[in-house]
């Protein structure tokens, strides 16, 4: 259950989203403050790009999501096209697509927005990653949409190769 906590003056309040479409919104308002110089901290890295690594957990639904990552992975799908994660918002499973810009500028807030409209998943510009000199955008795909990966790694491409956002492609 994700939980925040917003203080106004002197008292806390927890937030608690009661729907799982206020949830997904919760997260995505999370995504989109984080600074692209910390997005790494956003993330635990489970295994590295190529998919190696991947160590299981003590939960059955989280290793049947390993193995979907793994098989995706072995596949050449989801091959260095991004990182098998764990959301620290969320504590969710997943994988964070990742797409070089190639010098380019990171698309506008209200691109990024589009994008997320018509995916319903944030991208995110990264200006520091593991390497100081990352100049890529992420986008977190959670354990339950992993089928969807593929198609969704190739949305964010298209973005950061400077093409509109459609939903679809």
């Amino acid at each position: 259950m994700i939980k925040g906590t917003e203080r106004l003056g002197t008292h806390a309040y927890r937030i608690t989203p009661s729907t799982e479409e206020d949830r997904r919104r919760y997260l995505a308002a999370i995504a989109r403050m984080t600074p692209s110089d910390q997005i790494h901290t956003a993330y635990d890295l489970m295994g590295n790009i190529y998919g190696h690594d991947i160590p299981y957990t003590d939960d059955d639904a989280e290793d049947r999501t390993i193995d979907a990552l793994r098989e995706g992975y072995d596949n050449a799908v989801l091959h260095d096209r991004g990182w098998p994660v764990r959301s620290k918002a969320s504590g969710e499973l997943g994988f964070l697509a990742m797409s070089h810009l190639d010098g380019r500028d990171p698309p506008d807030p209200d691109v990024l927005r589009e994008f997320e409209i018509a995916h319903g998943i944030v991208a995110q510009p990264v200006s520091k990653w593991y390497d100081e000199d990352a100049n890529i955008i992420v986008a977190f795909v959670p354990g339950s949409r992993l089928s969807e990966a593929a198609s969704l790694a190739d949305a964010l491409e298209d973005l950061a190769q400077g093409h509109a956002p459609t939903a679809g492609s």
